[in-house]
């Protein structure tokens, strides 16, 4: 059985490569497991200094499985527990993150390929990589408190031109709005390498004590910023929302149009 997600550690610097390339690396519940339990390890691994995450192939995320939403949309079950559901416990894993997480954006980002380039310290984008939040069409709300990040991170009017619009966006538009903080000169998957480099040579092993500067530097930004801003809640009550329009098979006809157009 294949895994979704590869490990590969460069000195201080743990690589992790989502690899579901046959569903454009779209996020089902086996990868947000094995990205919990990656990111788990790696807080308390004294040999990991930074995490680098990116993709195989030519999409760094499709965004949230299209099959497993409509059959979740479809099902039966009662009440769900929400601190239950893998999506949103790898959204406590992403905020509780302790030290530099590194986005290398190999291609095109939708959805939660998006929203979760929100809660990385750096994110690197090869040039043609395009940016795309249709969380309108796929008649959901915005997820990943990014219903709160990408106004405070963009501005209201630029936000809208994701999120009320659905307009992608080119890698340049994306880095003018403060999503994405360098275009890489090196071309798909060679991002992923870029951005281990870049945390090798410019941060971990620049100067003593790198790796303290880096936990020290995430916990007065990211994570004073995520408890702050009460972002877990924020992402409570999104997904709250979104198991209520599942319930009422708004999600499902989104889904089942969005697997017609093959998108």
């Amino acid at each position: 059985m294949s895994t979704p997600l590869s490990h590969s550690s460069f000195g201080p610097v743990l690589l992790l490569t989502i690899t579901r390339t046959s569903s454009l690396n779209s996020f089902d519940s086996s990868l947000y497991l094995a990205l919990i339990s990656a990111l788990t390890s790696a807080a308390t691994d004294d040999a990991v200094g930074a995490v680098v995450l990116t993709s195989e192939g030519k999409y760094f995320s499709s965004g949230a499985d299209i099959q497993e939403q409509l059959a979740v949309a479809m099902s039966d079950s009662e009440e769900v527990d929400i601190s239950s559901l893998p999506p949103f416990r790898f959204m406590q894993a992403m905020l509780a993150f302790p030290k530099p997480l590194v986005a290398a954006v190999n291609g095109p980002a939708i959805g939660i390929g998006v929203t979760l380039l929100l809660h990385c310290d750096l994110v690197i984008a090869a040039a043609n990589a395009t940016f795309w939040v249709p969380f309108a069409r796929a008649a959901i709300v915005p997820e990943f408190a990014s219903s709160k990040l990408l106004p405070a991170t963009c501005g209201l009017q630029a936000s809208n031109e994701l999120l009320l619009l659905g307009r992608k966006v080119t890698a340049e538009r994306a880095r003018e709005m403060g999503i994405v903080t360098l275009i890489s000169g090196a071309g798909g998957e060679r991002v992923g390498e870029e951005a281990v480099s870049m945390m090798r040579n410019e941060l971990l092993e620049a100067a003593p004590h790198g790796a303290a500067t880096g936990l020290a530097f995430v916990a007065l930004t990211r994570l004073k910023r995520a408890e702050e801003m009460g972002l877990e809640e924020v992402c409570r009550e999104e997904m709250r929302v979104i198991e209520e329009r599942m319930k009422k098979g708004q999600v499902m006809d989104a889904a089942m149009a969005m697997l017609e157009s093959k998108l």
